[in-house]
């Protein structure tokens, strides 16, 4: 009994060394590779940092200036073409690349960082999309009468909003801080259908307008009032600013360009242009109401949610991006093709037909660039 319970003993004692043996080759496997992933993962980290860095250079660059924005239409940036290495932070390098979107109103930035041993890269994808005046017209308040239309482009209320006769139509979106009358005046949700209205809806501040640059850059810079009366420039003529301090009547005219008018505005007579204006491509947003697979119920209808590239117009008065530090208001059947702030009252447009035109919004000089990411994509990459 005793020899066996002392070989039982030391057969125990040989499986617990066994035992033993197994877990220190497995603690020692990873110990060693314990210490290998944390670098990995610390090299990994350090070429992430890179990229992120990337990306903030980029963003840099597109806020430094409107034509910096404007200019990547036209092609590549240099040192944001992958065509640099920079090496200004520590770890590594990174490179980056800039450049347009199928969407006007958006940049990408690809942005790759290598960690210094080259073993890791990252690559960070963003999207940053440029505010601009998304609608045809925006004014504290909204009164629209008599045969009033407005065409590709919503309308924008900082206060209430009023639609009547011929001018209540069920085109284009409405956005208003309070009520639309003969949608919603309760406050009271839900104040929208999710198609046409959005009343009691956070309509936000158009962005603020560059008057210094305006003034400064003026073609036409007029110290009081000023009567713009049978002028007519021609549709490929290049644009102008002209700055009123006054309050100033477009009669009878075709301008294109800027017109700021810190008085009040009329629009008197009809408008003397007549051309093929560009039709924005995501105008059919407008018509979800009226929108079917026919064409030709709207003005550029080309069938169900598809629009043509251009609607010929007429009448037109102005081409172009109009503010108004006053009130505006119309006679007769003028056109404007472009962007109308108002910072008064829109009571009184009468027979004004409107056409938006998102490249002339986007083009609007303001007080800064005022630039948002819209999207953000990690992944690993080659340098």
């Amino acid at each position: 009994m005793e020899k066996r319970e002392k070989g039982a003993v030391l057969v125990i004692t040989l499986i617990i060394l066994v035992v033993l043996a197994a877990f220190m080759v497995t603690l020692t496997f990873f110990i060693t590779h314990e210490s290998k992933w944390v670098v990995k993962l610390k090299k990994k980290s350090v070429a992430l940092q890179l990229a992120e860095a990337g990306v903030d250079r980029g963003v840099w660059k597109l806020n430094e200036s409107k034509a910096i924005w404007d200019n990547l239409e036209d092609g590549p940036i240099t040192g944001y073409n992958n065509d640099v290495v920079y090496t200004d932070v520590e770890g590594g390098s990174y490179k980056i690349l800039i450049s347009t979107t199928d969407n006007f109103s958006e940049r990408k930035i690809i942005a790759t960082g290598m960690e210094s041993s080259g073993s890791e890269v990252k690559k960070i994808e963003v999207v940053m999309a440029k505010q601009y005046i998304q609608s045809s017209i925006t004014a504290p308040n909204i009164v629209f009468g008599g045969n009033c239309k407005v065409h590709w482009g919503p309308i924008s209320s900082l206060t209430t909003m009023s639609l009547s006769g011929s001018a209540d139509n069920p085109y284009p979106r409405k956005y208003s801080r309070g009520g639309i009358s003969s949608r919603d005046t309760d406050p009271a949700p839900p104040n929208t259908d999710d198609v046409e209205y959005w009343a009691y809806y956070n309509v936000p501040d158009p962005p603020e307008v560059d008057f210094n640059y305006y003034r400064n850059n003026a073609d036409e810079y007029y110290p009081g009032d000023k009567e713009f009366k049978n002028r007519s420039v021609s549709h490929a003529s290049a644009d102008c600013i002209y700055y009123v301090e006054g309050n100033a009547t477009l009669k009878n005219s075709y301008l294109k360009g800027t017109l700021i008018v810190m008085g009040n505005l009329n629009l008197g007579g009809n408008g003397a242009g007549s051309y093929s204006a560009t039709v924005p491509s995501d105008a059919w947003k407008e018509y979800a109401k009226i929108d079917t697979v026919a064409s030709g119920e709207y003005a550029g209808d080309n069938g169900y949610q598809a629009v043509s590239s251009t609607y010929a117009i007429n009448k037109v008065a102005f081409e172009g991006y109009i503010y108004v530090g006053g009130n505006i208001s119309s006679s007769g059947t003028p056109t404007i093709n472009g962007v109308v702030v108002v910072a008064g009252s829109s009571a009184g447009v009468g027979n004004l037909t409107m056409y938006y035109s998102s490249e002339i919004a986007l083009n609007v000089q303001t007080t800064n660039n005022a630039i948002t990411r819209t999207s953000w994509k990690q992944s690993r990459a080659e340098w």
